[in-house]
């Protein structure tokens, strides 16, 4: 889980306005902070996850296929999306959603 915890870090550095969404399997994935958005928003409940060093943190999981009607929800809210994928061992981000 410090892999998580580490592009989560980077990557709220490089864009502090938006929900950070991985790619997990069958699943897109928001943790902490943007997990309790996420969940605020949809009205569906958060989750926990734990972590061996510091107990649980909360997690977000959206199925992919239902991934697109979600962002919709998101994006009507004002926020702006970051999707992060995992290629060998690296995450980067993928690409921005955000409203028109």
């Amino acid at each position: 889980m410090k892999t998580i915890e580490k592009s989560q870090n980077k990557f709220n550095k490089k864009y502090p306005d938006c929900i950070m969404f991985f790619r997990i399997g069958e699943f897109y994935e928001s943790f902490y902070e943007d997990s309790k958005i996420c969940s605020q928003i949809s009205g569906l409940p958060l989750t926990f996850r734990d972590k061996p060093e510091t107990g649980q943190f909360p997690l977000f999981s959206v199925p992919f296929y239902a991934f697109d009607s979600f962002v919709k929800k998101i994006i009507k809210a004002g926020y702006r999306i970051v999707i992060c994928e995992q290629w060998g061992g690296e995450r980067d981000y993928v690409r921005i959603i955000q409203p028109n």
